[in-house]
């Protein structure tokens, strides 16, 4: 499990209640958990993305 404590997100995400799939920049696909509030947003990842220009960079 990954807690981010000082990630930004777009009111409109806020405010929406619907279990609806988000993709968060950089970091893969997403769905709010059934106990998330508005005041302690809670996200379920369905899939990761791979940073497969990470990879090649560090063989050289």
């Amino acid at each position: 499990m990954e807690v981010l404590s000082d990630a930004r997100i777009e009111a409109s995400v806020i405010e929406s209640n619907s279990n609806e799939v988000m993709k968060f920049e950089r970091k893969g696909y997403f769905v709010r958990n059934r106990q998330s509030t508005s005041q302690k947003l809670v996200f379920n990842r369905t899939v990761g993305l791979r940073d497969t220009f990470a990879k090649e960079y560090a063989r050289g």
